[in-house]
Parts: structure tokens; sequence; C-alpha cells
């Protein structure tokens, strides 16, 4: 994940894989809708989901092993 040049650290991102965009996109799309609309645990959850999206997302982006699944 970190890479050192000239006594540099410097993080390597990836554009994450099309599947966990989607995943991502779907989980916020869940808690949006979870706020406005009342959904069994969902909506009791709606800003965690969020949360879960922002870290799939970042995870996609920080992790390339990802992107050959």
């Amino acid at each position: 994940m970190l890479r050192y040049r000239n006594e540099e650290a410097t993080m390597t991102l990836h554009a994450p894989a099309m599947w966990v965009f989607i995943l991502s996109l779907v989980l916020v799309v869940l808690a949006v809708v979870g706020v406005f609309v009342e959904i069994p645990y969902l909506s009791m959850y709606a800003f965690w989901v969020a949360v879960l999206a922002y870290v799939v997302l970042a995870l996609g982006n920080f992790l390339a092993p990802l992107k050959s699944a």
C-alpha cells in the first residue's frame, strides 16, 4: 500500500472495480431511501449503511486484489 521513493512515502491508489463501485452505490442509495421511507432495520442504521458504502469504496481504491475478483 505504501511505497518508499526518495525516502518519501507515497500511497498508490487504484480505480475501484466496477462491482465495488456498484456495491457502494447500492448501499448509499439504500441508506438515502431508508432516511425517507421506513424500512425495517435499515432506517435505524441508515447513517452506518452510508458509512459502510464509503468504506467499501475506499477499500476498493486501496486494495488492488479486489479488481481481480
